[in-house]
C-alpha cells in the first residue's frame, strides 16, 4: 500500500511519480506542469486511488497480468492528456513487473507503450528503439496478436524517418526505412500501406538512377492496385512504369503500359479523358522518337488532339497542333526524301508535267 499512496501524492499534486526525488522539491514538482492536467476532483480521486490500490494488491497476489492492466489503466489517463512522461513511469513499472516475472507478453506492451510516449515527446529515434525491442519479444514468444500492433506502430515511425531522410537528400537512408515500413506493412497485415510503400520505393529508386529496381517495386505496386481495384493508384503505377521503362530504353514494355493505361476505368470521366490524352501523347512521342511517323501522327491528330478539342483544354489543344504539324511535315520530308533518291526519274518527269514551260527559261 505504501508504493501505491505516494504514487499517488505525486499524481494528484501534478508532479512526477520519481522514488529519489524529494516531495518538497519544487523543480521535481513543477518540471511538468505546463501539459495536460488531469482535475482531481473527489470522482477521479476515488478511480485513480481504486487504481492504485488494485494494481499493487495483484501485484500483491501474484496476479501479475491483472496487476499490469490496472497499471496500464493509469498510463492510458495520462495519454490522453499527452501528459507521456508520467504514462512512461508506469509503463516502466509495468516493464519491471514483467520483467521479473518472465511475462513476455506484459513486456513486449511495456515497450510498445514506452515507445508510444516517446513518439508523443517527438523523440522519434527512442521511440523506434522501444518498438523494435517490443516487436523482438513478440515475434520471439511468437505473439501474433501484438506483433501485429507493434507493427502498425512502426509503420508510422519508419515512414516518418524515410520522409524526413527523403527531404534532406539522404535517398540511401530513405530507401532503408520504406523497406523496413514495408516489412512492418506486411507483418501488420496492412495491404494500403504495403502499396504505398512499393510507389515509395519506386520514387525514390528513381532518384538513386536505380531503374531496374524502381520497376520491380512500380510493379509490385501495380499488383496490388489492380487486385484491390485500386483504379486510381493502378493508373498511376502505369504511368511511372512506362516512364521508367522509357528511360531504360525498354520502348515496347513503355507503349505496353501506355496502352493499358488507355484501357483503365477510373472514378471521374474528366481524369479519364486525361489520362487518355495523356496516354496517347507518350505513345506518339515514342513513335516519333523511333522514327515512325505515320503512327505518331496518328496519336498525336486522332487521339491526343480530339481528345484535348474535348476537354477544351486549350494548352493541351496548342501542343496537339504542334506535335501533329512536326509529325506530319517530317513525314512528309521523308516521303521528298525517299522519291528523289529512288525514284528521281519520276519526280522529274512529273514536275515537268506540272510545269512544262520550265525548260524554257
Amino acid at each position: 500500500m505504501i508504493e501505491s499512496y505516494v504514487d499517488f501524492v505525486y499524481l494528484a499534486n501534478g508532479g512526477m511519480p520519481v522514488a529519489v526525488a524529494p516531495l518538497d522539491s519544487p523543480e521535481e514538482k513543477n518540471c511538468y506542469r505546463g501539459r495536460g492536467r488531469i482535475n482531481f476532483d473527489e470522482e477521479t480521486i476515488l478511480y485513480v486511488t481504486d487504481l492504485l490500490k488494485k494494481a499493487e494488491d495483484f501485484l500483491n497476489e501474484g496476479e501479475i497480468s491483472k496487476s499490469i492492466n490496472e497499471y496500464k489503466n493509469v498510463c492510458k489517463m495520462y495519454e490522453e492528456v499527452n501528459d507521456y512522461p508520467i504514462a512512461s513511469y508506469f509503463y516502466e513499472k509495468c516493464l519491471k513487473i514483467s520483467k521479473q516475472e518472465k511475462n513476455a507478453e506484459g513486456e513486449a506492451e511495456s515497450y510498445m507503450g514506452l515507445g508510444l510516449c516517446e513518439e508523443g515527446e517527438h523523440n522519434i529515434a527512442k521511440a523506434q528503439e522501444y518498438y523494435e525491442t517490443a516487436l523482438e519479444k513478440a515475434l520471439d514468444k511468437n505473439l501474433h496478436a501484438i506483433d501485429k500492433v507493434i507493427s502498425e506502430q512502426l509503420i508510422r515511425v519508419y515512414e516518418k524517418l524515410a520522409i524526413d531522410n527523403e527531404g534532406e537528400g539522404d535517398y540511401t537512408r530513405a530507401l532503408e526505412y520504406y523497406d523496413k515500413c514495408l516489412n512492418a506493412s506486411k507483418r501488420a497485415l496492412n495491404t494500403r500501406k504495403e502499396a504505398e510503400c512499393y510507389l515509395k520505393l519506386g520514387m525514390t529508386y528513381e532518384k538513386t538512377k536505380e531503374l531496374e529496381k524502381s520497376v520491380e517495386a512500380l510493379e509490385m505496386y501495380a499488383d496490388i492496385c489492380k487486385k484491390t481495384g485500386d483504379q486510381d493508384g493502378y493508373s498511376l503505377a502505369l504511368k511511372e512504369l512506362a516512364e521508367r521503362n522509357r528511360q531504360l530504353g525498354n520502348m515496347e514494355a513503355s507503349k505496353k503500359c501506355l496502352n493499358e493505361l488507355k484501357e483503365v476505368q477510373l472514378t471521374s470521366k474528366e481524369k479519364a479523358l486525361e489520362s487518355k490524352a495523356e496516354a496517347s501523347l507518350k505513345l506518339g512521342m515514342l513513335e516519333f522518337q523511333n522514327k515512325n511517323l505515320q503512327n505518331s501522327v496518328m496519336y498525336f491528330e486522332k487521339e491526343f488532339f480530339e481528345m484535348a478539342k474535348e476537354l477544351k483544354d486549350q494548352k493541351l489543344i496548342n501542343i496537339g497542333r504542334v506535335n501533329t504539324g512536326i509529325a506530319k511535315g517530317l513525314n512528309k520530308l521523308d516521303l521528298y526524301k525517299d522519291i528523289i533518291k529512288n525514284n528521281y526519274q519520276a519526280f522529274l518527269s512529273w514536275k515537268f508535267k506540272r510545269n512544262p514551260n520550265a525548260t524554257k527559261k
